[in-house]
């Protein structure tokens, strides 16, 4: 079987250990980290599993160095960008906005782990917010305080379906039963516009779901990639 590579919150370049100082930070800038590390290691073609930050990045590596991805796994990928002309997700980003408002307020302030508690606050809702997170993912959260701030600054990618329809490598979905109804609407663009796609939903688990119900996660993961 083809390595595979996880994208998580403590594998990225100013992310924990590392801290964010104020450089580059970038979508782009990781997505070519994560190429060059492909390449670099001669482990191509991979299987390739992206969760939420690290899905964006996944589907963009796919897209533009298709030789060295197998397979896709995204994991609630967070491209906004797929339903800025959806009219039904317009109020749940307005609701979403309210609350980058708030973690924005509470980072140019200093006040990073409010920040995070702010943001997973609302994307485990009914998961119980952050407290309701596994204690290994709150202290992976609040260690990469530096980076939540960095990522505001850091405009998302415009990443749209006719990229998505580019992108012919054989694609799992996963999604959180209890996620919110934003992600929700962004897996329905997903599924789409992308050619090969294929959708799964892991039961009692809101946005971080790879940490919530990690068995039916892996469960999912692997029998996908069994298939393939």
């Amino acid at each position: 079987m083809p390595p595979a590579i996880t994208l998580s919150p403590n594998s990225l370049r100013n992310h924990y250990p590392d801290t964010w100082t104020g450089g580059p930070y970038s979508y782009e800038g990781h997505t070519a980290d994560l190429a060059a590390l492909i390449h670099a290691l001669n482990l191509g073609p991979v299987h390739l599993v992206g969760h939420s930050y690290g899905g964006t990045m996944a589907v963009m590596v796919a897209k533009d160095h298709p030789e060295l991805v197998r397979n896709l796994v995204l994991a609630e990928p967070g491209v906004p960008s797929w339903v800025s002309n959806v009219e039904e997700a317009k109020l749940p980003l307005a609701e979403v906005n309210k609350v980058a408002k708030v973690v924005r307020e509470h980072t140019q302030k200093g006040e990073l782990d409010e920040a995070v508690i702010s943001f997973m606050d609302l994307i485990n809702q009914a998961g119980g917010g952050f407290r309701g997170l596994p204690a290994a993912f709150q202290t992976a959260m609040l260690q990469n305080s530096t980076t939540l701030k960095a990522s505001f600054v850091s405009p998302p990618p415009t990443f749209t379906c006719d990229d998505a329809s580019k992108v012919g490598t054989p694609t799992l979905v996963v999604e959180g039963e209890l996620t919110l109804k934003i992600r929700r609407l962004i897996d329905d663009e997903v599924v789409r516009c992308m050619p090969h796609v294929e959708r799964v939903l892991i039961p009692r688990a809101a946005h971080p779901l790879e940490m919530v119900n990690p068995k039916d996660f892996n469960a999912a993961v692997l029998q996908f990639l069994a298939k393939q």
